[in-house]
């Protein structure tokens, strides 16, 4: 049976999908850009806590804000070179707050605002969370009327997926690339678990991690392999071969995997990020709709009519 809780979490909440019965749950930070902060998935009798999120208020405000800990992205995602795009022959920019240091803006601005409760629902075997967010489009950044809706949904059985949906409310056609960013740990470091990545491309980028429009071919962790002491900030662009690709991260000292799934092909998530931070105690794997710096260069930017909508579904299953 589940069980949905709201829970103080400094000065905002925490919404829990609780399965009661084994002790899993999942959380989620409505308030603060719909964020998946945890999840604990069970194998065997153990539990594993997956997600590397903020466990305080003060430690999302300290660290977990400046690196998207979980964070969806939107509307577009990575970088934008110089912080400025332009769309139907009018010029925008957005703040930028690249810590890199590379004149760039990072992942949208969705981060940090709050997602309103459309619903939630408990079952036998799953727990339901829809959260929305409606943009008005009275912000200079992006102004363009649009509705975002986001869907959690707690398995029994097949972990957690995250449904994400986007619908133009404006009266022309608006530009959407969304995303999202969770850092995933099993045990340890990262260099002592082993990785395997779909068929993919690798997307070349400038000295300002910008992409230059070349893809490049790779066969990069196509076999599973040892992620060692292997460096990553990169982004990729899948070959489109299956309507779902897996990436799977094998933590042998515990007998687990976790297999990350994003729906490909279409208008999904054709493009993910997989970076590792310098502490390297956890690795980020980023579905994504579209290539760094998209609202310039057009890779994988989507371009939605009034009315339309563009719908995305991503998820975690631990094997």
């Amino acid at each position: 049976m589940f069980a949905i809780k709201i829970e103080p979490f400094g000065k905002i909440t925490q919404v829990k999908l609780i399965n009661t019965q084994t002790g899993e749950y999942v959380g989620v930070l409505a308030d603060c850009g719909a964020a998946l902060n945890c999840l604990v998935l069970k194998k065997g009798d153990k539990l594993f806590d997956l997600i590397d999120g903020s466990e305080t208020y003060e430690q999302l405000l300290t660290n977990g804000l400046s690196t998207f800990k979980g964070s969806f992205l939107f509307p577009f995602t990575n970088r934008l070179a110089n912080g400025k795009y332009t769309f139907e022959n009018k010029t925008y920019s957005f703040d930028i707050n690249d810590s890199g240091n590379l004149n760039n803006a990072l992942h949208g601005y969705l981060v940090d605002v709050k997602f309103n409760i459309k619903r939630f629902e408990v079952f036998e075997e799953k727990a339901e969370l829809e959260l929305i967010y409606e943009e008005s489009g009275q912000n200079s950044s992006y102004p363009f009327a649009c509705e975002v809706i986001i869907k959690y949904t707690f398995h029994a059985h097949n972990g957690l997926s995250i449904q994400t949906t986007v619908k133009n409310l404006d009266t022309h056609n608006i530009p959407i690339g969304f995303g999202w960013h969770p850092y995933f740990k099993t045990s340890g470091k990262v260099d002592d678990i082993m990785l395997q990545l779909p068929e993919i491309e690798e997307i070349e980028i400038n000295s300002n991690m910008i992409p230059t429009g070349k893809l490049i071919p790779t066969s990069i962790f196509k076999h599973t392999d040892s992620v060692n002491n292997t460096q990553l900030d990169t982004g990729f662009k899948l070959k489109n071969t299956a309507s779902k690709a897996i990436i799977s991260i094998i933590d042998s000292a515990n007998s687990v995997r976790v297999n990350i799934w994003q729906e490909s092909k279409d208008t999904k998530f054709n493009f993910l990020q997989v970076y590792i931070p310098p502490h390297r105690k956890t690795i980020a794997i980023e579905p994504m709709t579209c290539a760094a710096d998209a609202f310039n260069n057009g890779m994988g930017l989507q371009i939605i009519a009034p009315e339309r909508t563009m719908e995305a579904s991503w998820g975690i299953e631990l094997k």
